[in-house]
């Protein structure tokens, strides 16, 4: 049983971040042939770097959103992102990293030239990114050897620097063999057999397992809706009784304390009385039992004293 929950938690999970990835998807292009496009794409990358679908998609339409908004084409933006993903996995960043590191990117294609605080952060999450950035400047036929100054000028064209870092990152880790090697390690294949989860999970959804757990869900919070004042009237039931029984020891061990008595005299006492109670309460229920179905006197107090009555 507790393997079945965990694993409906766990395909509740995975389903709801496919759910949240198609959303992300459908707002970053605004179209949905578009955005079923796009996620065909990433679910193609996700294969090709074993990186995370959820993930990948999120950076994605983030990095669209800025790449169309510089003038990229959705060409040019799947190009461009596919090349950055590639070199992630050869240089084995995490995803925090990696997520740092596109922020960067991302916010050096929100403007018309290259600012000097997002090559910052994009070296300092991706520190290979300094050496490529001197080689794709020099591609772009700018001189000099200090990439600080050639930026601080203002004059780089951040769409076209973008797209000439990224694919001099990708030809390098494809030709040191760096891509090669980081698809056989134990995280790419981890990663590998999440995605491949993650497409079961979507094919399952798309079976109609979505509008049933919508159905089944729902229901589940009407129905804890409806109990929940019957949870609380009992807990105000238990807190008083529990209350009571304090408060008798309480009087218990004051009056040993004032009369002298052994240790633990209290204690017996309370739990004297509380036998008494719980006594007095077990019979008044059994004549209540008596009376309902018709029992006469004598049966009853057979009843109470374990015996058998004629």
């Amino acid at each position: 049983v507790c393997a079945a929950i965990s694993g409906l938690q766990g395909l509740i999970r995975f389903g709801s971040d496919l759910e949240d990835t198609g959303s992300v998807m459908l707002l970053a292009s605004g179209d949905a042939k578009l955005a079923a496009e796009d996620l065909a794409y990433v679910g193609t990358l996700a294969d090709k770097t074993s990186m995370s679908v959820a993930d990948l998609a999120r950076n994605f339409a983030r990095f669209a959103v800025a790449g169309r908004g510089a003038g990229m084409t959705t060409e040019q933006v799947r190009n461009t992102f596919e090349e950055l993903a590639i070199t992630m996995r050869s240089a084995g960043l995490s995803q925090d990293r990696a997520n740092m590191a596109l922020l960067g990117l991302q916010q050096m294609l929100a403007g018309p030239v290259v600012q000097g605080q997002d090559m910052n952060q994009v070296i300092e999450h991706m520190p290979q990114f300094s050496k490529h950035a001197i080689k794709a400047l020099r591609d772009m036929g700018y001189e000099g050897e200090n990439y600080r100054n050639i930026i601080q000028s203002g004059t780089v064209d951040s769409k076209r620097f973008v797209e000439t870092v990224a694919k001099s990152m990708k030809d390098e880790a494809i030709a040191t063999g760096a891509y090669a090697k980081a698809m056989e390690t134990v995280t790419a294949a981890t990663g590998q057999f999440r995605n491949i989860l993650h497409s079961m999970t979507n094919a399952i959804y798309e079976a109609g397992l979505s509008e049933t757990l919508v159905s089944v869900l729902r229901g589940m919070g009407h129905a804890v809706k409806a109990v929940t004042p019957l949870f609380l009237a009992l807990t105000k039931v238990i807190n008083f009784f529990v209350q009571g029984i304090g408060g008798l020891f309480n009087v218990a061990g004051s009056l040993v304390e004032a009369l002298g008595l052994k240790e633990g005299t209290g204690v017996a006492w309370v739990l004297g009385i509380l036998g008494t109670a719980i006594t007095l309460g077990v019979l008044k229920q059994m004549g209540s039992l008596v009376t309902l179905f018709g029992l006469g006197a004598k049966q009853a107090w057979a009843m109470a004293a374990g015996t058998s009555a004629a």
